[in-house]
Order: structure tokens, then sequence, then C-alpha cells
């Protein structure tokens, strides 16, 4: 909630300075990535890997959301995207 917050008043200032600024918040969820590689703890590394074997997506989703939102026009805004996998829901 604090980031939300933080990104409306960075989005407004922006506005008002009739200046161009990028803010965008990327909300990602299940995503294969090498979370699970680090994580030491055995019982939360075989749920991670469980639900990246089950539901993961492919992070190359989360770079084309950020191309689409850094390639937009200067005129239109993205201040927030979530991303998940269809499956998660």
């Amino acid at each position: 909630m604090v980031l939300k917050a933080l990104m409306e008043v960075l989005r407004k200032e922006s506005a008002n300075e009739k200046e161009t600024s990028v803010q965008q918040l990327f909300i990602l969820e299940h995503f294969k990535t090498e979370l699970a590689e680090r994580i030491t703890n055995k019982a939360i590394k075989e749920r991670i890997e469980f639900l990246y074997d089950t539901i993961g997506a492919d992070p190359i989703i989360v770079a084309e959301a950020v191309k689409f939102a850094i390639d937009l026009p200067e005129e239109v805004s993205i201040n927030e995207m979530t991303l998940y996998p269809t499956a998660q829901l």
C-alpha cells in the first residue's frame, strides 16, 4: 500500500511539473526464477519448486510486459501492472 501511494505522488508531481517521468509498479507472482536455488530451508524450497513446476510461468513474459510499458508514447502512462500465471487463479 505504501509503495502504491509513493507511485501516485511521483505521478502527480511529474504531471504538475509538466515533465516526462516514467514510474511503473509491477506486481509479479509465481514466475520461474532462480529464487528456489537460493533458499536454504528445505521445506520452503520444495514448496517454491512445486509451485514453479505446476503453475510457474516463463519470466520472458515479465520482460515483454516491461518492454510494452516502456514503448508506450509519452502521453500515456501505466501506473500499475499485475502479472500472474492464469493457472494461479
